[in-house]
């Protein structure tokens, strides 16, 4: 944990505990009706913003970690390297998380899981099929790391590569709207990923431009958040033009990144040494991949078991004994298999 960017874990924890509380009242009986697909934009404008947000943050923070050396791939030989150890960083511990999500959404379709397992739940969906909750996320990243090492092998000339860029997201469009066999999220959070990606390219927080525009990304997001918050309140975002929906949600997505990495890099100036912190970055994408099944497992034990029947109260032990116990087996869970599995990525070293 020692080589690890103080200002990006700073940023995780911000992103996880934003996840954390946004999937909390889904847990919560008395809000069992926060689901993404019912939810009352009129009510609940932040928690709709809040999904952008978070997970907007995560994926520029997976496309600036994953450029920060600005790796370069000469041949397949190095290609592959990079390919092995990013499955085994990645799909084990995403399969464990599997397993629990399969016991909790009784899935039982062998196709469906096949799908799962190989990370490809985004780029086959229909009316019937649909990824599950949380680990679509795992194969949103299957795709855009995919994209990361065509971008970055030399051997491909740049007119393809900027090509691909451009030709990718028609293509998802396309694939989704008409032949509706993707799902769109896979171009929700693209160019954050991109702009993840370039920020690490071209050191753009070290940068000229970034040292004039940062004292306005404040006022900036506070202009761009309450117009945005006003539009999903009295609109939603089914209720206005697609195109102009996206591009919503990707300008507020910037911005925001941008915002909290301004307040991220104070506070990592200020504490540069703080251990929690460190300790829940390390551990967030444990935390990311099991709260769910961690918190199903708590209802399941205080409604069935404890016979605990007060809303409030089981809301007050998911945050009190629910979050901590979260961050505890997730820190010891990382440990465990960087110790005893990751040994096999750096054999490769």
């Amino acid at each position: 944990m020692e080589n690890r960017l103080v200002v990006f874990d700073w940023m995780r924890t911000v992103g996880i505990f934003m996840i954390l509380f946004h999937h909390l009242p889904k847990y919560y009986l008395g809000l069992q009706n926060l689901d993404q697909d019912n939810i009352d934009i009129n009510l609940l404008s932040f928690y709709e913003l809040n999904r952008y947000f978070s997970l907007g943050l995560f994926v520029f923070i997976s496309g600036y970690l994953i450029n920060q050396k600005r790796q370069r791939f000469l041949n397949s030989k190095s290609l592959l390297k990079f390919f092995y150890k990013k499955i085994i960083r990645v799909f084990p511990l995403y399969y464990l998380a599997l397993i629990a999500f399969i016991y909790i959404y009784h899935v039982f379709d062998p196709v469906y899981i096949i799908i799962h397992i190989l990370g490809l739940q985004l780029l086959f969906v229909s009316a019937t099929f649909s990824a599950l909750p949380t680990l679509w996320f795992i194969g949103l990243i299957v795709i855009y790391y995919s994209l990361f090492m065509i971008l970055n092998y030399q051997p491909i000339k740049p007119i393809y590569k900027i090509f691909l860029i451009l030709f990718f997201p028609i293509l998802m469009v396309t694939l989704g709207l008409y032949f509706q066999i993707t799902d769109l999220k896979i171009i929700l959070y693209y160019f954050t990923f991109l702009f993840g990606i370039l920020s690490a390219e071209i050191l753009f927080f070290e940068s000229q431009l970034w040292q004039k525009i940062n004292l306005i990304i404040p006022v900036l997001f506070g202009f761009i958040f309450l117009l945005s918050f006003f539009i999903f309140r009295e609109y939603g975002l089914k209720n206005i033009h697609p195109i102009y929906a996206y591009l919503l949600i990707n300008i507020i997505q910037l911005v925001f990144i941008l915002f909290i990495y301004k307040i991220c890099n104070s506070l990592s100036r200020k504490f540069p040494s703080a251990k929690l912190v460190n300790l829940i970055a390390y551990s967030s994408y444990c935390m990311y991949l099991f709260h769910r099944p961690l918190w199903f497992l708590m209802v399941s034990i205080m409604q069935n078991k404890l016979q605990i029947a007060n809303q409030n109260l089981i809301l007050f032990i998911l945050i009190c004994l629910g979050l901590p116990l979260l961050i505890i087996l997730s820190y010891f869970l990382q440990r465990f298999y960087d110790k005893y599995f990751m040994r096999l990525a750096d054999r490769l070293n």
